[in-house]
């Protein structure tokens, strides 16, 4: 049978969160899924050991030199086989109903392009991030969508996939906009529930971007 979801984990450092990760995928109510883990050349011992010795179900893992999270996340898709692709950072976690719902939103709407929620902070922070409805003009001007919106294989392959050379951030702003330019007609549908929770940490790339 054909998997129908595979979630992307590029993983540079982040041993002490990523099995909290993976374990809120495992739980989700929509078991058709894989796991690719990418380690990007971490060089934090404790990470490396945990990828070396551990596993988990339906998870396979990479190891390739460092060159940052859009090349690691364009790699992982590259080993996958799921007919969509989340793609999730290894410090954040999703609902056990994310993907449930997602996958039933692009199966009720052949034009669906992207389909996200709204997120919950949890770490340093807490609470809502109270995200607008998506517009086209809204997305030209600032990044509406999180990093972990679902997408269809076959669209992320019209593209040119994530650009390798933004190492420092705004990554996934940028192959937003390349897949809504490929894209026409498809709509960007959010899910108005907060079934992704956005870890905050004293020192990240996004805090760190202005930099």
């Amino acid at each position: 049978m054909d998997i129908k979801v595979s979630v992307i984990i590029p993983c540079y450092n982040q041993g002490k969160f990523i099995e909290e990760t993976i374990q809120s995928v495992l739980v989700s109510t929509y078991s058709d899924l894989e796991i690719i883990v990418v380690n990007d050349g971490s060089n934090d011992l404790f990470t490396n050991e945990l990828l070396r010795t551990k596993s988990w179900p339906k998870t396979k893992i990479y190891n390739i030199p460092n060159n940052g999270v859009s090349h690691a996340r364009n790699f992982g898709i590259s080993q996958s086989a799921g007919k969509y692709i989340l793609p999730l950072d290894s410090d954040d976690k999703i609902d056990k109903t994310y993907l449930e719902k997602a996958i039933r939103v692009f199966e009720k709407n052949d034009n669906a392009l992207l389909v996200y929620c709204q997120v919950i902070f949890f770490g340093r922070k807490k609470g809502r991030m109270l995200l607008p409805k998506f517009s086209m003009e809204l997305m030209l001007g600032q990044n509406v969508i999180f990093c972990s919106a679902v997408f269809k294989r076959n669209d992320f392959e019209k593209t040119k996939g994530y650009n390798s050379n933004m190492k420092w951030g705004l990554e996934d702003w940028d192959f937003w906009l390349s897949l809504l330019e490929i894209g026409g007609t498809g709509q960007v549908i959010q899910i108005d529930e907060p079934l992704f929770f956005y870890r905050i940490k004293a020192h990240s790339r996004n805090a760190n971007i202005s930099s």
